[in-house]
């Protein structure tokens, strides 16, 4: 039965598609097919914990970089920072408008990558295992 997927004529012209028999069972290391649960789960605990404490670190930078980036707070926090800013009206103008924009935008642009980086490290979920929870 093996030898017949082989002999098949699977496309019109010779040499199209070339097929091999499977390798023998035994020759194959069945261990390293799928993660076991217990790395499953590890891992999928691991991810958890890593977005729960990216959420929860992640607000207070965020809410301390809009609170700071003000323009009234810099002069009250840093007097001599806002002496600075205030001695050129365009960088001036660049702070009140620009900067807290900026800097929010650039700190969010980098979540994606860091949730992407974080979302391949779990296993996939093998069809196999699918089809034991039916």
């Amino acid at each position: 039965m093996q030898q017949i997927s082989v002999q098949v004529a699977h496309a019109s012209g010779p040499g199209q598609i070339t097929t091999y028999p499977a390798p023998e069972p035994r020759d194959i290391v069945w261990s390293n097919m799928a993660p076991s649960q217990a790395t499953i789960r590890t891992r999928d605990f691991f991810v958890l914990a890593i977005m729960g404490l990216l959420l929860f670190f992640w607000i207070f930078p965020i809410t301390a970089l809009a609170s700071l980036l003000s323009y009234k707070e810099i002069k009250k926090s840093m007097p001599w920072l806002g002496n600075l800013i205030d001695s050129n009206e365009q960088v001036r103008a660049i702070v009140q408008n620009s900067l807290p924009s900026v800097a929010m935008i650039s700190l969010n642009a980098l979540l994606p990558f860091i949730l992407e980086g974080n979302a391949f490290y779990p296993s996939p979920p093998q069809h196999s295992s699918n089809l034991e929870k039916l």
